[in-house]
């Protein structure tokens, strides 16, 4: 079993770019909490991550295999990545 964590897509959007580019258009401010932490990853990296475990020997990729992101964040963190990711403004998201 794969288990994973909280992902962030781009290519193609996920729900929380999806909100924050729909946030700019509408000119509101999207708002994020900041006491809520997440191992966020990048889609393609769990992509390339679950191949190589598919790819093992079925003896060796067998139990619970968990997949978190390399840092630990709020999901404001993550948003205020995102719109810098964008080129958009910070003042964008909110906490």
């Amino acid at each position: 079993m794969i288990r994973n964590g909280f992902v962030v897509s781009m290519d193609p959007d996920d729900q929380a770019v999806r909100q924050i580019r729909a946030g700019v258009v509408r000119g509101e401010r999207t708002m994020w909490f900041s006491d809520e932490i997440r191992q966020p990853a990048r889609g393609e990296d769990l992509a390339r991550a679950i191949w190589r475990i598919a790819s093992l020997d079925s003896d060796v990729r067998a139990g619970n295999w968990h997949l978190p992101g390399p840092e630990s964040l709020s999901r404001h963190d993550i948003a205020l990545r995102v719109v810098a990711s964008l080129g958009l403004d910070p003042g964008a998201v909110g906490a």
